[in-house]
């Protein structure tokens, strides 16, 4: 998880007493348009060295972003519902369940183990580290235009 803290001036500090409603519409934008921001970075980061490799697309694809507005925080969150996708982030041992063992084919030929070590390819995490200063930017810049058009 990773957090952002805003720095306010005076103004916005005065902004944010005086339209609270609109501080924060134009943070969960800001929210939107940043959290868009690095889910595209994700998709572009596959194939590159230590992240996965691109065989039919379907995990970029699954790549998603939302904004949750919980009581007073705001959250930015991305992600992906595809099985693997979080094997593929951190890495970690598949074992046979239903079966003696895992059976898949390599090539042309069939290979029968009882488990696989799959090295951790992160493709969100470094996306957000890349990016931390881009989204804050994102955020305050989205906040500053709401200011200047109230």
């Amino acid at each position: 998880m990773f957090e952002i803290k805003l720095t306010t001036t005076p103004e916005t500090e005065q902004f944010i007493r005086d339209n609270p409603i609109e501080y924060r519409k134009a943070l969960v934008e800001g929210f939107s348009k940043a959290v868009l921001f690095v889910e595209a970075k994700v998709k572009k980061g596959f194939g590159k060295s230590g992240r996965p490799k691109v065989r039919t697309g379907h995990l970029r694809r699954s790549v998603y972003s939302r904004v949750i507005e919980r009581g007073p925080k705001i959250a930015g969150i991305i992600g992906s519902n595809v099985r693997y996708a979080q094997i593929q982030e951190e890495g970690g041992v598949i074992r046979a369940k239903n079966s003696p063992y895992l059976r898949f084919q390599i090539g042309d030929r069939w290979v029968s183990v009882k488990q696989v070590t799959i090295p951790a390819r992160p493709y969100i995490e470094p996306a957000i580290r890349e990016s931390i200063g881009k989204v804050g930017e994102i955020i305050s810049d989205h906040v500053k235009k709401r200011m200047e058009s109230l």
